[in-house]
């Protein structure tokens, strides 16, 4: 495979390629028109030049073994505003993103996670749950949006983050390795007949003995243990969570 770099001197040579043809058309036609659309060729460009700093990103990530890290919009749009360098876009997403990949990748799927939090009011003013709230002796309760008949699709990946987050909390597992499967299980069901997707799923993965989606969008998480419900429900509500503090509770 083609180093991208080299993939990126050929897309400019396609540009200049252009250039040099519209200005030849111009002066055999007499005309201001181009022969080939440039504003066209330029958001092609644009484009394939987003493609591959995506490319970059991802066997950065890949090459150090790092899953549920994002990089940011605005790194992103830096990025690509940039003449294309694949060496140059690697040690930036090293040094900002793969040095600090655990808390990244905690704090993201901690995020993820509690937007299956239920809402509570006080007064008009939304409110955090307590922990007797959302666990019901070894239920962890929480909330999905229907979309219409089918479960949302960005409900689907908080759900996954909360599989996630039980297996670092749990099991000590890595914020960067941690693998999520309940989504997953929800997402084969039949979306195309309504609310399909409500109902029991039988799950046993040793922390995790089952989960129910309620049409009412209710979700209903039964963990083997009621102190493990119990310790992710304080962990969905505390804010400020100091990763390094986490972390060495947990070696």
């Amino acid at each position: 495979m083609p180093e991208l770099n080299n993939i990126w001197k050929d897309i400019k040579l396609i540009q200049e390629l252009t250039e040099y043809i519209n200005k030849d058309w111009e002066k055999y036609s007499k005309s201001t028109l181009y022969l080939i659309n440039e504003y066209v060729l330029k958001q092609e460009i644009k484009k394939a030049k987003s493609e591959l700093v995506s490319q970059v990103i991802k066997n950065t990530f890949n090459k150090h073994n790092i899953m549920n890290v994002s990089v940011s919009d605005k790194d992103r749009e830096s990025l690509e505003e940039k003449d294309f360098d694949e060496k140059a876009i690697e040690k930036y997403i090293v040094e900002n993103y793969v040095k600090k990949a655990d808390e990244l990748a905690f704090k993201e799927i901690l995020s993820q996670a509690r937007k299956l939090l239920p809402k509570f009011w006080k007064g008009y003013k939304p409110r955090k749950p307590t922990v007797n709230e959302i666990v019901k002796n070894r239920k962890l309760i929480l909330e999905v949006y229907w979309y219409y008949l089918i479960i949302d699709w960005r409900n689907i990946d908080y759900i996954n983050a909360l599989d996630k987050l039980t297996r670092i909390v749990l099991r000590n597992i890595k914020p960067t390795q941690a693998i999520g499967r309940m989504g997953e299980i929800v997402n084969m069901i039949d979306r195309y007949n309504d609310f399909a997707q409500a109902k029991l799923y039988e799950y046993g993965n040793g922390i995790i003995k089952s989960f129910r989606i309620y049409k009412n969008g209710k979700l209903e998480v039964l963990f083997y243990k009621k102190e493990d419900a119990r310790k992710i429900a304080e962990i969905l509500i505390t804010d400020n969570i100091d990763y390094d503090k986490f972390k060495s509770e947990r070696s």
